[in-house]
């Protein structure tokens, strides 16, 4: 089954065949990546391939898989509730468009067009078994969209940040960075170099759609706090949260029901990011349900180091717990427990967006 590709020099492994074991190919719903495409990049993919995968140190190991650890969506998605506890609102929701984008966006080709992995194709020595479609890196596209993407959400909800000082370095370093990202993916063997500069296409364009859908978004959410009424328990629109909160139960659905079966990760990546989506809609820009309302905390201010290393503590639990909880769910989910994939969902959603208002009104609200 490997006829046609060319095993990677040097390999003491040789071609790997393709098998169950080494592929989550869609039963349906897919077309296969272009044979004229993977001819056209066959000697640009093959080259780079054989000089990164030279380098063989544990060493490397170690920071290929922590740049793949930095660069997965689980933890994006995780960034915009970080940011609304510690009271960064404006931050937080311009970040949560990135995130949603990235989330909605690289996984349509995920799903829909399928290439083989270098190492299924026996082009590349396997050093870590991912199963998944190879085109485009949604690590590098990840990686475009967390340097790029957040520099241009710090500038663009804060205007006083001095540009030249601070956002023009960080730009400067995000190209090293896409690189080395794209280099950890290369040497694992999961991604081919032009899945790589397909996924900082993708990154840029998420980067584009996001800035424009945050600035008309912001537009139509112009809160006015002198006649807002206050953030508490009783102004809270339950009835749309629940609404929401459901709405997010059917989309995990669908996302992991046969025969579309969009997504297995649905449900943790609906469970970390429904919290925060729910938060911007009916507290930060209450346009739905109920009256605008004042936030406890006004763009950070008033947040002390005894805040911050507080929320550090808090949000490292709850990313073990989610990413450890969903990392079995996810494989059982892939057998067919769609059931337990919707009950993690709920459970993980719920517990998330509670302790976000408990954390915003009667922690955030209390000076130490």
């Amino acid at each position: 089954m490997t006829d046609g590709y060319t095993p990677i020099a040097g390999s003491t492994k040789g071609p790997v065949p393709l098998c169950d074991f080494c592929r989550k190919k869609p039963e349906s719903f897919f077309v296969e990546y272009p044979a004229v495409l993977e001819d056209a990049f066959r000697k640009f993919d093959d080259t780079i391939i054989h000089v990164v995968q030279r380098f063989n140190q544990p060493v490397l190991h170690w920071f290929d898989q922590i740049m793949t650890f930095i660069t997965c969506i689980e933890v994006g998605c995780f960034v915009p509730l970080f940011l609304f506890a510690l009271g960064f609102d404006e931050l937080a929701a311009c970040i949560l468009t990135l995130i949603v984008y990235t989330a909605l966006v690289s996984q349509v080709p995920k799903r829909f067009l399928w290439r083989d992995r270098p190492y299924m194709q026996g082009r590349a020595v396997r050093r870590r078994k991912d199963e998944t479609s190879s085109m485009p890196s949604r690590a590098v596209t990840c990686a475009v969209v967390y340097s790029l993407g957040g520099v241009l959400a710090a500038v663009e909800t804060h205007p006083t940040l001095p540009v030249v000082a601070i956002a023009v370095p960080v730009l400067l370093l995000s190209v090293p960075f896409v690189l080395l990202t794209a280099a950890a993916r290369v040497q694992l063997g999961v991604h081919f170099p032009s899945d790589c500069v397909f996924g900082v296409v993708q990154g840029l364009v998420i980067v584009v759609l996001s800035a424009v859908s945050f600035t008309s978004a912001a537009a139509l959410c112009t809160v006015s706090h002198e006649d807002a009424a206050p953030f508490d328990v009783s102004t809270l629109p339950l009835l749309w949260i629940a609404l929401l909160l459901g709405i997010g139960l059917l989309l995990a659905f669908v996302a992991l029901a046969p025969p579309l079966r969009f997504w297995p990760k649905a449900p943790h990546i609906l469970g970390l990011l429904l919290p925060a989506v729910i938060y911007a809609a009916t507290v930060h820009c209450p346009t739905i349900g109920a009256t605008p309302r004042d936030f406890v905390v006004e763009g950070g201010a008033g947040v002390g180091l005894r805040d911050l290393l507080t929320v550090v503590v808090w949000a490292g639990a709850v990313i073990v717990i989610c990413i450890g909880g969903a990392s079995l769910n996810h494989r059982k989910a892939t057998v067919g427990g769609v059931v337990l994939g919707l009950v993690f969902y709920t459970i993980v959603s719920v517990a998330l967006f509670i302790g976000l208002i408990v954390w915003r009104l009667f922690v955030m609200n209390t000076h130490w």
